[in-house]
């Protein structure tokens, strides 16, 4: 995944690229944030046909979700029909102290509240899901190559940078509008790779096996 250093990772910034990120970063969020209601609507359920071809997101038990914020894909349509199959969401819930993301099972988003960053975050006395079939991830750009910028906080490199209590980590799956798609995004060692990006009018895949059925 392509983001920029952990902000409490210990990492050195490389300062160039760091400057080209954020000018990035400022373009894609002024061009998803511009995109109206109805044409996001109208992303959001071709986004949900596209994931329910998959099997790591078709089959799975359990599925790291977001409540989008800022222009950012929604994940509601997906939600919804997962919900109805029985699969747990769960949303993430950034530390207020360094460190990963932790996934929350959580039933409505009525459950939700005001989080850091004004992300809408699951509540901290709710259950922890300490292991994910698949986790839907929001960026800010991407490649052809399942490069992915984020906000630069580092939360998602940090978290999926270790293996769950199985042993394992989930299929990471990028989720964007198509206007967010760039030719080519820098790559730092810290970076987590995605095993696939969907949007409403494409799946590019970069790990293949990681989205089979799991079991």
């Amino acid at each position: 995944m392509t983001t920029l250093p952990p902000t409490t990772g210990g990492h050195r910034t490389n300062h160039g690229l760091a400057a080209t990120a954020d000018g990035v970063r400022r373009a894609k969020t002024a061009v998803r944030s511009a995109i109206g209601a109805e044409a996001q609507h109208a992303a959001a359920v071709a986004l949900r046909d596209r994931l329910l071809r998959v099997g790591a997101v078709r089959d799975a038990t359990t599925a790291g979700v977001y409540r989008a914020v800022r222009g950012e894909i929604s994940l509601d349509p997906t939600i919804s029909v997962l919900r109805t199959a029985g699969i747990v969401t769960a949303y993430p819930r950034v530390p207020n102290e360094p460190g990963g993301l932790t996934f929350h099972g959580i039933a409505a988003d009525g459950e939700l509240e005001p989080g850091v960053l004004g992300i809408p975050a699951p509540p901290a006395n709710s259950d922890v899901v300490r292991s994910l079939d698949v986790v839907l991830v929001p960026l800010v750009a991407f490649d052809d190559q399942c490069n992915r910028l984020g906000m630069g906080g580092g939360y998602y490199d940090t978290t999926f940078a270790r293996r769950d209590p199985s042993g394992r980590r989930p299929a990471l799956i990028g989720v964007a509008h198509d206007c967010q798609r760039v030719s080519r995004l820098a790559t730092e060692v810290w970076d987590v790779a995605l095993d696939a990006i969907a949007t409403p009018t494409m799946l590019l895949v970069r790990d293949r096996g990681q989205l089979a059925t799991r079991t």
